[in-house]
């Protein structure tokens, strides 16, 4: 299917022409097909190949602790202001996200150019093998819970495949939590054996069960100080969230998708304000090839799909290995 494009600025976007196609297709298609466009369209230099082999890539000291404390500090004013500065607010949820506040918009606008070094930029390009693009940004608290649910168990994320994740942790400390990430091998061998984009409910602790006598899953479980991060291909590779057990974990999450240009384009043409959402964003059910990437209306709402055979092995379109 031929899409046509037009230029906007300096970005590239599709003609209105083409958007009932795009729209019409299989969401997992048509992010597929955008992938492929973004592909021909510009062909960045090589990387470090980490993030196309393992799926996630350790970033100790990708900023100063004195920087993370800024941004830590600004989240607990924002939200000292909004809820959820002391306490979880959803008694089911330990995570308490920022809502939209001009003080994270100068945040972002200021860390931003910080926060992706080029070293980053090469490694994402070098994954997609394109150029990608800010989609959202998110700034969150974690609160110590008394049961691991939703993001504190194993899971992928129900996203276009382009999709990657630079989580920043704000804090430090064993007591306040962490991450676990299962490399891209261990991944599909999961999901061989029917561990992959499960509904909330069937999510689980321990995959010891999945691999039963087999080699158990390399996992990654970094000790975190205040600065360090980790790019990861969230809907390629299982991972989960640890509850911190003593005091809340502070996080900046920056998510990468695709982009027929490079993403200081976009930084440098639209800005931040779009980037902190008011509410979740179904990433999947969205038109990629439309300014700020709007969702689509009527295909959002939680309904559960089963992703086709290369997404659930984690293959980044159809056509790759």
């Amino acid at each position: 299917m031929d899409f046509s494009l037009l230029r906007h600025g300096r970005l590239i976007v599709a003609h209105p022409d083409s958007v009932p196609a795009i729209e019409a297709l299989d969401p997992w298609e048509h992010h597929s097909k955008y992938l492929a466009v973004c592909r021909q369209l510009a062909a960045p230099a090589a990387g470090a190949p980490d993030l196309a082999e393992t799926g996630y890539v350790p970033l100790p000291g990708l900023i100063s602790a004195g920087d993370a404390q800024s941004i830590s500090k600004t989240l607990a004013d924002v939200l000292a202001d909004q809820g959820g500065a002391t306490g979880p607010t959803d008694p089911q949820e330990a995570n308490v996200t920022a809502q939209a506040d001009s003080r994270i918009a100068e945040m972002l606008r200021s860390f931003i150019p910080k926060l992706i070094t080029d070293d980053i930029a090469a490694a994402v390009e070098t994954a997609l093998g394109a150029n990608f693009r800010i989609d959202f940004a998110s700034l969150y608290r974690s609160h110590p819970m008394p049961e691991k649910r939703v993001s504190f168990l194993w899971h992928r994320d129900m996203a276009p495949m382009s999709q990657v994740h630079l989580l920043v942790y704000l804090t430090g400390g064993r007591e306040r939590g962490g991450t676990s990430y299962m490399s891209l091998a261990d991944n599909r061998r999961a999901a061989a054996r029917g561990y992959h984009f499960l509904p909330l409910g069937k999510r689980a602790d321990s995959l010891d069960d999945v691999f039963g006598g087999e080699p158990s899953a390399d996992v990654y479980t970094p000790d975190v100080a205040p600065g360090d991060a980790v790019l990861f291909s969230a809907p390629r590779i299982l991972h989960r969230g640890i509850l911190p057990t003593g005091a809340a974990r502070d996080a900046l999450l920056l998510v990468f998708q695709a982009s027929p240009v490079p993403w200081r384009v976009e930084f440098e043409d639209i800005g931040v304000d779009h980037l902190v959402l008011p509410a979740s964003k179904n990433t999947l059910h969205t038109n990629p090839f439309m300014p700020l990437h709007p969702n689509i209306a009527g295909e959002i709402g939680g309904v559960y799909e089963l992703p086709p055979a290369w997404a659930l092995n984690s293959q980044l379109t159809e056509n790759d290995p």
